[in-house]
């Protein structure tokens, strides 16, 4: 699996080679037909937290003989304009480890929110069956306002380190519809002030999504967040690094980011502390809607 997921072949093919078998093992035969090594991307589209949108893509599948990949993405929207480039190198085990360097600019301005974010990151990525894990540090600058407030500037040494266990089976006839399971994640970050950080602060997160299917048209969805920070001056905080709920992926219903607390002129600003969950319930009304 790990061969066809790897983006290096464009197909891949095991044959059992059932006339060698021998003490009752059987040799394979895997035939390998490479991908491009070059992939570009381009989407349009219009999404609720997002508004019009636009992507621009360019992947770098193998960029030497021992594996590595460059991935670039440009995002352009009404809310959000992003550059990310991510250069990945494998790991011992390439199946399930992997290091990635990355760089990213984001600027945005929505409501009374206006940022511009610089980070440059390292991860090292770890797989063990259901569990997935993530040791990032990473180094941003963030310059930001809310409303009539003077911009901000703030400096970020961020250690963090996230954990998820996912299981999942998707529909027989459609690998991209989960049929049942969850997803549970835990994270941590945070930054001293005697580390290359203007304030020190430690942020926690835990979110959960479950899904079940309830017969053969229906199916039901929780999903929750619960998070909390502690920090000694929290409107050195950039947007990035508050609480904030509403949106697709939030509490549906309410816009994006639109559910915070305010300033004295009634801008939301995020909070300290987070705690959102839904119930939703869906049915196909097509075979591939």
């Amino acid at each position: 699996s790990y061969l066809a997921c790897s983006g290096y072949f464009s197909s891949v093919e095991v044959s059992p080679q059932w006339q060698q078998a021998d003490n009752q093992e059987v040799p394979i035969e895997v035939s390998l037909s490479p991908n491009n090594r070059n992939r570009y991307q381009l989407g349009v589209g219009y999404g609720t937290d997002t508004g019009a949108r636009v992507t621009l893509g360019f992947d770098r599948r193998w960029v030497n003989s021992r594996g590595h990949r460059l991935s670039s993405v440009l995002r352009l929207s009404e809310v959000q304009n992003t550059g990310f480039v991510s250069y990945v190198v494998p790991g011992r085990n390439p199946a399930r480890d992997s290091y990635s360097y990355t760089g990213e600019v984001s600027d945005r301005s929505y409501e009374q929110q206006v940022s511009t974010l610089y980070r440059t990151a390292f991860n090292d990525i770890r797989h063990y069956n259901k569990w997935h894990r993530t040791y990032q540090l990473s180094y941003q600058r963030e310059d930001f306002a809310f409303g009539n407030e003077p911009t901000t500037s703030s400096n970020f040494l961020i250690p963090a380190i996230e954990w998820s266990l996912i299981d999942s089976a998707t529909v027989q006839d459609n690998r991209n519809m989960i049929d049942d399971g969850y997803r549970l994640t835990l994270s941590l970050q945070g930054g001293h002030d005697s580390f290359l950080s203007d304030t020190s602060f430690i942020s926690a997160k835990v979110g959960a999504k479950w899904i079940q299917r309830l017969n053969d048209n229906w199916r039901m969805l929780l999903r929750g967040e619960v998070g909390a920070l502690t920090v000694d001056d929290f409107y050195l905080l950039g947007p990035t690094l508050r609480f904030f709920a509403g949106g697709d992926h939030s509490v549906r219903g309410y816009a994006y980011n639109s559910l915070g607390p305010r300033n004295a002129e009634g801008d939301i600003i995020g909070g300290r502390y987070l705690l959102s969950g839904s119930v939703e319930y869906g049915w196909p009304f097509r075979d591939s809607w």
